[in-house]
């Protein structure tokens, strides 16, 4: 710990309320992947999320796995946070499953119930090249079962990746982990 070296320059160092998150796990290969998710309060800098599939050599390349063309699935993860990264922002991979990774963040009010369930916590189980909309579950669109807005949190059942303990503004949320 007496010298370090960066990987990841930010996106605008000028932007002081920059808040990244990192999450590692170990491939079956051996090497070491890191998702980085990053956001700001600029609109001109959206949050993303990244991936590195071989950061133990010190010299990684990332790779962006958000797209804002909505037409594709990195999509779902196209500005995560909003402007309130700086206060609701994670990602998250379960140990033993690096194909698995959450990102939390604030709630997209403007998108419910149209192009998104709202995009609080999205879930991708290969690696972040597609992405399930976790925030409100299918029982009535009138009445649904959701997330609180503004994520700070998630941990997984060490025997069920898709099971998730998840903190936001409104408490602990608890998923039952099976997904149709």
């Amino acid at each position: 710990g007496t010298t370090w070296t960066q990987i990841k320059p930010s996106l605008n160092a000028t932007i002081g309320t920059t808040l990244p998150e990192i999450a590692v796990t170990t491939l079956p290969n051996g090497h070491t992947r890191m998702y980085v998710s990053e956001g700001h309060t600029s609109a001109a800098e959206y949050s993303r999320l990244y991936r590195s599939d071989e950061v133990e050599d010190g010299s990684p390349t990332f790779t962006q796995i958000t797209s804002n063309d909505p037409s594709t699935s990195a999509w779902d993860s196209f500005n995560f946070c909003t402007g309130q990264c700086w206060y609701d922002n994670f990602v998250y991979t379960p140990k033993g499953s690096p194909d698995v990774v959450y990102v939390g963040g604030s709630y997209s009010y403007n998108e419910t119930g149209r192009i998104s369930n709202g995009r609080a916590v999205v879930l991708s189980r290969d690696g972040g090249q597609t992405w399930n909309d976790m925030t409100m579950d299918g029982t009535d669109f009138l009445h649904p079962n959701g997330l609180h807005p503004d994520q700070h949190f998630l941990v997984t059942n060490p025997s069920n990746p898709l099971q998730f303990f998840e903190s936001n503004d409104g408490g602990i949320m608890r998923s039952s982990g099976e997904y149709t």
